[in-house]
Formats: structure tokens, C-alpha cells, sequence
């Protein structure tokens, strides 16, 4: 290995560390290749989105023997009160496990309905629990990945009555927008004319002014990518340059845009249904490459259908802003006498003493009965102010959604990436077991917990994941389920566990959301500081201590 040595005398400067060929490092440490990485995509501010958790009581039918099948679940109580077309399914967790029962995901359908998987390994058919209270979890208006995947065939296990499992590897990449450059009269650019806006962007693509191939004319413009769900929309010039020609105009090039990289917590949903066929694993493999693990409980091989699968990786996220809003059943609530007023209470589960109530709202409405902003006199429980103006009693419903809004002085993380090293026990032949892990920093207020996802980090032979759940602060339950006919012991390794911090608002009463702000452009930028941070680290510079 040659290693070139930089003087730091050249006028122009000295290009290092360009391929995998051309190590870098400082005196005495160990020289490495340039990290080549998609968190380097540049930072742009933009409006973010929203983490939504809702609570529903949902009652299932039951699932045959040895198969898996999609049932349809109504989230919500009033179009648009619950998810919408446009969100994306990021995790549902039932609340309890059941042996030889399996949740293997879900997807939205239409508004309000969501498409649940659920398996069962067993030769006797298992009837989920009626009437449970399971956590839906949504992004709403946050970037994630659409791209078509053609899954090879998922063979039937050589044992009769079993199932197998199958897991493919499959890279990432967006569809690249495509621009041309506009050339002021004194020779900077002045613009870029989108004529392709491109799709699938996770993260801003890095815009790059390039010599055209009929001569150098130009340098030094420099500009940023404006975006829209995933798309180009144009571009904002920081640096015109100078010396370009309008007649040959330099040529742009949109680079990166995928932000699915080690470290990240993955989301993956199948947007049709395949009897006898679940999604029991997902993993990050290398930057933008995952791998799926597809479960296959029938006696005959299935093919995957090739269709558009919708994706997202996220690190931990930091809060938008400080604005919560919850949506909360009014469970408790008693009539208000005439030319009166009635301060009530109703129980918000993640309310802090010190949170600042903006408003309350009433979704129908009820002729002469007024209702005021209201107050927080303890943790989890908000007073609202009722006001009669007529002459005979009126009674607030119970049932309505009331929407309440809270300024937050210690605002909550929308969404932690945890890595535990998990040792779990064997599992049985053809069923399914959870098993429960200490894992700090999962919440857990009154009855209602936070949101979990799992990703195992390699895959086992028959072993898939069939449902997550936080079973007490700190506690994590996982749902392994063994399709084959022998026990199997999952590996001993470092899982990704990704957690929504918010928890369902009301006591866990039906119906119930919370909805957290996030803003892509932070998240954006810790990932930017991760790879800063781990770049010099690598390059022997020890300049960042921490990190997320």
C-alpha cells in the first residue's frame, strides 16, 4: 500500500481519500478509505411531520392452523380521526401475547382502516383476545421510501405440516431527479429548470455543477435541493460562480438521497396481501440494503408479489417543537347544571405538571354548553372548564374525541433507537413464546405504554419476529415464533429495538392519540453530526466525545 503524503503547501489544494484504494489517516494512526456514507446528504430546513400513536380496542377473528392471513381493523372513530391514506404504518403492538399467535405487521387500506397480519404456526387454529387495546403507530408527513422489490420464491419447508422461512437482500435507490442550469448574462448560475422532480428521496440529494462534456467553462456554483414528499422541486443557488456559458450550460447531477444506513431502526410494509405469507424480520444490511425475511407457513412454495414496498429508517429523532396534541375520550364526564360552570377532570396519560394547556376542543357541538381551555393540576390529569348557558342541565358526551393541545417545557423525543444485546431461550417447535428483556428507556405511564419495533440483526433458519410490545417500564416482551419442527434458540446479539415516546392519551381508553412533531431537517442534522463524529473518529481525531 503507497500512502500519498499532503504538504499542505499547494496553491490549489490536494484531492485525498477519493476511492477505496487511497486511504487517509493522521500521523500515527491506522489509514482508512473516505467514508462513503448517505447521513452526509446536506441539511435542509422543511416543515417535518408527525409521530401519531393511537389506542383501539380491536376484537380479531380467528386464525386457521398453519397459515397467515390479513384481517381488516377499524382505527379511529370519524374520517380523519384516525390514519390517513397518506401516513405511513411504522408499527402496531397487541397487548398481550397469546401462544402460537403471531402480529406480523400491518398496512393502511383506506382512511381509518388498517390491514393486520397475523400467523399461526400451530396444527389448531388460536382465536385472538377480544376486545384488546393495541397501540397503531403512524408518520404522518415525514420522507420514507416507495420502491417496487421482486422478491424470489419462498420455498415450502421438506417437512409436511411446517413452515420456512426465506430472507432477501435488496438495495435502495431513488429515482433521480434531473434538472438543466440557467446561465445569467454575467456568468453564474441563476437557477435550475426541473424537468424530472425524481421520487423516493429520504433525505435532500446533494446538487453538483459539473463541467459539460463539451469543454470546461465555469466553476464554483453551488446550490441546494428544495424539497416536497420526497421530490425535487427546485433548487436554491448558493454560490452562482462564474465564467459559465449560457449556450453550454454546466450540467447537474442530483447525488444520494437514501438515508437507510447502519444504526437505524428499519420500518418495512408490504402493500398486498399473500395467503400464508408474513414479513417475519427486517434488517439494515449495508447503507441502503436491507434484507426481508419472508415467512412461509403453507406446503407449497410462494412467490412474493414484485410491487412497490413502502420504507423507512430512522435514528433518533429529537423533538420539533414543543407542541403535543392528544386526542382524549371524555370517559367520566357529568352533566353541568343551568347558568353554570363545571370544572371536570379527564386523564391525559404523558401530561407533565409543568406542560401549558393552549386549547381544548369539542368536536361536536352541544347548543348552549361552552367549554374553556382548561388547566393541568397534576401529572396526567387535565381540568376543563364546562359553561352552561341555558336554563335546563347539560350533559358533555362521553364518547366525542376531544382534541387538547399542550405547550411542553420538557419536550419528548418522538422516537429512540435502542441497541440491547438480548441473550433469549430456546423456542418450541411450531408455535410461538415471548420472552421479556430489562431494556432502559421504554415508557410506560398508567396503563399505556410506548410503541416498539424490533429488528433482529441476522437471520435464523425457521425463526421469525411475531410481535413486540413493552410489557412494564423498561421492559421489553418479544414474540418469537419457530416455524419448523425442531426448537430453535434465537442467536445472542445486539437487536435493534426503535421506541415511540409517546403513549396513548385517556388511560388507555379506545380511541385515544397523541400526536408528536418532528422536523426532518434536525433529524438530518444529527445524522450529519453522527458522521462527522464517526469519520475523524476513524481518521484518528478524537475531536467529538458522545453522540446519538
Amino acid at each position: 500500500m503507497s500512502i500519498r503524503v499532503y504538504t499542505g503547501n499547494q496553491d490549489d489544494g490536494v484531492t485525498i481519500g477519493i476511492n477505496s484504494k487511497d486511504p487517509v489517516c493522521l500521523y500515527n494512526s491506522s489509514p482508512v478509505p473516505q467514508r462513503i456514507n448517505p447521513c452526509q446528504s446536506p441539511v435542509v430546513p422543511n416543515t417535518g411531520g408527525q409521530v401519531v400513536t393511537y389506542q383501539q380496542s380491536l376484537t380479531v377473528a380467528s386464525i386457521a392452523a398453519n397459515t397467515a392471513a390479513e384481517q381488516a381493523i377499524t382505527v379511529g372513530t370519524t374520517a380523519g380521526n384516525g390514519p390517513l391514506t397518506t401516513d405511513f404504518m411504522a408499527a402496531i403492538n397487541k397487548p398481550t401475547a397469546q401462544a402460537g399467535m403471531g402480529v406480523n405487521g400491518a398496512r393502511i387500506s383506506a382512511a381509518n382502516t388498517l390491514q393486520i397480519v397475523l400467523s399461526n404456526p400451530t396444527n389448531a387454529a388460536v382465536t385472538p383476545t377480544a376486545n384488546q387495546v393495541y397501540n397503531v403507530t403512524l408518520l404522518r408527513g415525514l420522507p420514507v421510501h416507495s420502491q417496487t422489490l421482486t422478491p424470489a420464491a419462498v420455498p415450502a419447508s421438506a417437512v409436511a405440516g411446517v413452515g420456512s422461512t426465506s430472507e432477501q437482500v435488496f438495495n435502495l435507490t431513488p429515482v433521480t431527479a434531473v434538472g438543466t442550469a440557467v446561465v445569467n448574462t454575467a456568468g453564474g448560475v441563476s437557477g435550475v429548470l426541473i424537468t424530472t422532480n425524481g421520487s423516493n428521496y429520504t433525505t435532500p440529494p446533494t446538487v453538483v455543477f459539473s463541467d459539460p462534456a463539451t469543454g470546461i467553462t465555469g466553476k464554483g456554483a453551488t446550490g441546494l435541493p428544495v424539497m416536497s414528499a420526497g421530490t425535487v422541486i427546485g433548487v436554491q443557488i448558493t454560490n452562482p460562480g462564474s465564467g459559465y456559458n449560457s449556450a453550454v450550460p454546466p450540467t447537474v447531477s442530483f447525488i444520494g438521497g437514501n438515508a437507510i444506513a447502519p444504526g437505524m431502526a428499519l420500518m418495512v410494509t408490504k402493500p398486498t396481501t399473500q395467503a400464508g405469507l408474513a414479513i417475519g424480520n427486517c434488517r439494515i444490511v449495508a447503507n441502503n440494503q436491507i434484507a426481508i425475511t419472508y415467512v412461509n407457513l403453507t406446503s407449497a412454495a410462494i412467490t412474493p408479489t414484485s410491487e412497490a414496498y413502502t420504507i423507512a429508517g430512522l435514528h433518533t429523532m429529537p423533538p420539533g417543537d414543543n407542541v403535543i396534541s392528544y386526542g382524549v375520550v371524555g370517559t367520566g364526564l357529568v352533566s353541568v347544571a343551568s347558568i353554570t360552570s363545571s370544572e371536570q377532570s379527564v386523564t391525559v396519560n404523558g401530561l407533565l405538571a409543568t406542560d401549558i394547556p393552549v386549547g381544548v376542543s369539542k368536536p361536536a357541538l352541544t347548543a348552549g354548553l361552552l367549554n374553556g381551555t382548561g388547566r393541568i393540576s397534576a401529572a396526567n390529569t387535565l381540568q376543563v372548564q364546562f359553561i352552561n348557558a341555558t336554563q335546563g342541565a347539560l350533559t358533555p358526551s362521553a364518547t366525542e374525541i376531544y382534541g387538547v393541545t399542550v405547550l411542553s417545557q420538557s419536550p419528548v423525543v418522538p422516537f429512540t433507537v435502542l441497541t440491547p444485546k438480548l441473550a433469549p431461550v430456546s423456542i418450541a417447535a411450531q408455535t410461538t413464546a415471548e420472552q421479556t428483556f430489562t431494556v432502559t428507556g421504554l415508557p410506560f405511564i398508567n396503563s399505556s405504554p410506548s410503541t416498539v419495533i424490533v429488528n433482529k440483526p441476522s437471520a435464523q433458519a425457521g425463526l421469525a419476529i411475531a410481535g413486540c410490545r413493552v410489557t412494564a417500564a423498561n421492559t421489553l416482551g418479544i414474540t418469537f415464533e419457530n416455524v419448523t419442527a425442531a426448537a430453535i434458540t434465537p442467536s445472542t446479539e445486539v437487536y435493534t429495538v426503535g421506541v415511540f415516546n409517546a403513549v396513548g392519551a385517556g388511560g388507555g381508553v379506545p380511541g385515544s392519540w397523541v400526536a408528536l412533531s418532528a422536523r426532518t431537517g434536525m433529524v438530518q442534522m444529527l445524522n450529519l453530526v453522527n458522521e462527522m463524529q464517526q469519520a475523524l473518529s476513524e481518521s484518528g481525531i478524537g475531536a467529538f466525545e458522545g453522540g446519538a
